[in-house]
């Protein structure tokens, strides 16, 4: 059976996001100890109990504490970013990570709301 991990990195009751980045860091190398095949990372903005709103670079951060694992996006947003922008930092990525390296996206509402809002409408 293959098995991977899905991970928001949160920030529990009272810790700060660097202990959640830390505790990320160790459930990676726990997961590549016991054999998961992937470490999917969230992409989360605006939300005090997640940290991983950055995914590029917790991705690059997990990925240099294992050595085997895949690691990934779960879905880089498209609407915070552009797609080249991803790409980018993504190929990066896999060049120190050659083969190990995964980018799911998506699409926030969120431009696309902005692109498309009344702009004569009363905030």
């Amino acid at each position: 059976m293959t098995l991977s991990i899905l991970d928001l990195a949160p920030v529990v009751s009272g810790g700060t996001v660097g202990d959640a980045l830390r505790r990320t860091l160790d459930l990676a190398r726990r997961a590549e100890e016991f054999g998961y095949r992937r470490y999917w990372l969230a992409e989360h903005h605006f939300a005090p109990g997640v940290a991983s709103s950055a995914p590029a670079v917790l991705i690059a951060l997990v990925a240099a504490a294992t050595s085997t694992i895949r690691v990934g996006s779960g879905a880089v947003q498209l609407g915070h970013q552009t797609p080249l922008s991803a790409v980018e930092q993504f190929g990066l990525i896999d060049a120190l990570h050659p083969g190990r390296i995964d980018l799911g996206i998506g699409r926030s509402g969120q431009r696309r709301a902005e692109l498309t809002a009344d702009p004569t409408a009363d905030p």
